[in-house]
C-alpha cells in the first residue's frame, strides 16, 4: 500500500518552491511518471512543468 498527496499546508509548498495553487496538478502529472517507473520495465522520457528528464535520468530498481 502506498499513500500520496499534494501536501496539507500551502506554506510547506512555498518553502520548497512550489506554487500552492499548482501543487495538485503537479502531483497528478508526476504520479503518472512514478507509476510508470514502478510498473514498467521500459525507460521513460518525460517533460512536465516540474521535471525534464531523458531516458537515463530516472530508474527504479526492484529490491529482491
Amino acid at each position: 500500500m502506498m499513500g500520496v498527496g499534494p501536501g496539507a499546508l500551502p506554506t510547506d509548498a512555498t518553502m520548497i518552491g512550489i506554487d500552492p495553487l499548482e501543487q495538485r496538478a503537479a502531483l497528478e502529472e508526476d504520479f503518472e511518471v512514478l507509476m510508470h517507473l514502478l510498473l514498467k520495465d521500459e525507460p521513460i522520457s518525460i517533460q512536465t512543468k516540474a521535471v525534464s528528464a531523458g531516458r537515463r535520468a530516472f530508474a527504479i530498481s526492484a529490491l529482491h
